[in-house]
């Protein structure tokens, strides 16, 4: 184009705060990036033929000449770029008011660093942000901190330290006085000699940390100079395990620690070892003791909302994270040896161990009341992810969940496995964490707590029933679903609900009913005041199909592979039958009804 002709396309760039490069490779063009997208104060642009020379780009940061953002983490050719800003003499006329300059993760594995801190530095006057991977392959000759102290508004710094074993955030905070946002990631164990003291500015509010350990006197220096300033505190202490950690600095001053973590707005800290890594010490506290004595120093005299998350999934971590609404999180990474319990045989659900050290999910310790006046009963929130095959497991949970928390408002159990199980308890049928505020106007107990539950891919046992009467009995929605991915059960569905008088729907997936393999199964409704009624459900696409039958009809037909579902429930109760997405089917007093496609939606996403 000639220029007159060019310059009425970008009459406007003027106003554009932010520029983002898609994949500027030949021929590639993603379905989910078809067409440019211009925003308000944002263009995204894609070129498809191939990268920009440098005429080209110079001449697009000209007419963009006020961009803010810098966006070139899906470019294929940053370094490219990048080397063209810092030969292009036209600084008066390009990136006026640059703040950042955004890679993406798979350019920053190459050495990038030094053209990245080049042409930042070239703009230190507007620069707030930086991204650094400080690397001794790039980084002999630079002395970052002195670079660093150029940067006058530099407010935002990430730092990845892999070539410093002496540098400190303490270095970093003093060399950028401005910084409200720190995030420091290193490999390098810290000793208490190399740690200097500042007197800190009320301008940090923010620090994120990822580091080995967190010896004592690192944490006299964090929490006297820095968390009265914080709003947000993220420590990651890997490779370290909690225990060691706390036998290494004493429970006392661990406990002193995380008691000022809880007068930061957002707090987190959590420890992550190695996979495999074996703990080093013992204590003559139970690790409940040393958790839970954690657990209380992190509370706030307001009233709180307490999370626990259990998992085995490859993790070993334990963590706490504090939000600014008051609620309370923590996460415990599971080994083999706390939640297994040795059956004689792993498929019946018969065998249930009172007097086992892990038949309530997970082995329970007694407390020192003098460590810690919080126990499992705190807890109003409970969430189980496991990739272990033994189907005892969630009902173990469910239990051992039921037993210890009177206040449970919510139960999540998930299976990552072939069978993919799944149950979950609440006050709302999609089971997710509503605002703590919400949470706090629920009852006390869990009696009056839980309305729904939901399993899924498994059929209603005894012991789950027993369970529902003893400690749900307010239950006004039972959810049975299925997945594609799930095993069939090889028990038959049959559920007694007359116990429940404030139950209203009870909701069914046909798979669940009559397994994979069968398209068809018969339905026993029994009521206590009335004649049963009887229903076929066959599968069919789009549609499934319901219809009445009776029980001579049943008996007469060669149904011998077809398996017949008995609910017992009172008379007002209505029963939902579906099938994957097809239309919802309604049974209520005897009469069949079909949901619209909209209704059968909102009911179906119940399963999720």
């Amino acid at each position: 184009m000639n220029n007159t002709e060019r310059d009425r396309y970008f009459q406007y760039g003027v106003f554009t705060k932010t520029l983002q490069i898609y994949q500027d490779i030949v021929g590639y063009l993603p379905h989910y990036l078809r067409d440019t997208i211009y925003l308000r104060d944002t263009i995204s642009l894609e070129n498809t033929d191939g990268e920009y020379t440098k005429e080209e780009w110079i001449m697009l940061l000209r007419y963009l000449p006020n961009i803010q953002v810098l966006n070139l983490v899906f470019s294929r050719n940053t370094s490219k770029y990048m080397q063209y800003i810092l030969e292009s003499t036209d600084t008066d006329k390009i990136l006026l008011n640059i703040k950042s300059i955004l890679l993406g993760a798979y350019i920053k594995t190459f050495d990038t660093t030094g053209i990245y801190l080049a042409v930042c530095y070239k703009y230190r006057t507007t620069i707030t942000d930086l991204d650094i991977e400080y690397k001794a392959s790039e980084l002999n000759n630079i002395k970052l901190p002195i670079l660093l102290s150029h940067f006058n508004n530099l407010t935002l710094l990430k730092f990845n330290n892999s070539y410093d074993p002496q540098l400190t955030i303490f270095d970093l905070l003093d060399t950028c006085p401005h910084l409200i946002t720190l995030n420091y990631t290193t490999e390098y164990a810290i000793p208490d000699s190399t740690i200097n003291r500042i007197k800190l500015n009320s301008c940090l509010k923010e620090l994120i940390l990822s580091i080995p350990a967190i010896p004592k006197h690192y944490i006299t220096c964090l929490s006297d100079d820095l968390i009265p300033h914080l709003d947000i505190l993220t420590l990651d202490i890997i490779k370290t395990d909690v225990f060691d950690w706390v036998e290494s600095i004493g429970l006392n001053n661990a406990v002193k620690f995380l008691d000022r973590l809880s007068t930061v707005k957002t707090a987190f800290i959590r420890w992550n070892p190695d996979r495999n890594s074996d703990r080093q010490t013992t204590s003559t506290e139970s690790d409940h003791t040393i958790m839970f004595a954690l657990l209380n120093a992190m509370k706030r005299s307001k009233k709180m909302y307490y999370q626990v998350y259990y998992s085995n999934c490859g993790i070993v971590h334990k963590s706490f994270k504090l939000t600014s609404d008051d609620s309370l999180q923590f996460d415990y990474g599971l080994k083999l040896s706390e939640y297994h319990l040795p059956l004689t045989n792993q498929n019946s659900e018969q065998e249930w161990h009172d007097d086992g050290p892990l038949s309530h999910g997970i082995r329970t310790e007694l407390l020192n009341p003098s460590a810690s006046t919080i126990g499992l009963e705190a807890f109003h929130y409970m969430q189980v992810i496991m990739c272990d095959n033994d189907p005892n497991l969630p009902l173990n949970f469910l239990r051992y969940a039921l037993m210890n928390c009177p206040n449970l408002q919510q139960f999540s159990f998930t299976a990552f496995n072939k069978s993919a199980l799944s149950i979950c308890i609440g006050n709302d049928t999609e089971t997710i964490i509503k605002n703590v505020r919400e949470r706090r106007d629920l009852s006390s107990t869990t009696q009056e707590n839980i309305k729904i539950v939901k399993i899924k891919n498994m059929v209603p046992s005894k012991i789950l029933l027993e369970l529902m009467v003893e400690y749900m009995p307010a239950t006004e929605v039972f959810l049975c679903g299925a997945t594609d991915n799930g095993d069939s059960p090889t028990v038959l569905f049959e559920a007694d609900l007359t116990a429940f008088s404030h139950m209203d729907l009870v909701q069914l997936d046909l798979r669940l009913l009559s397994g994979k393999k069968q398209k068809t199964a018969y339905l026993e409704i029994q009521f206590p005041e009335k004649d049963s009624e009887y229903y076929c459900l066959v599968k069919g696409f789009p549609k499934l199909n319901v219809t009445k039958t009776t029980l001579e009809q049943i008996s007469s037909r060669e149904n011998g592979n077809i398996r017949k579902a008995i609910v017992k429930c009172r008379n007002h109760v209505k029963i939902a039958v579906c099938y994957l997405c097809s239309m919802v089917i309604i049974i209520n007093d005897g009469e069949i009804s079909e949901l619209d496609h909209k209704q059968s939606s909102n009911m179906s996403f119940r399963f999720i």
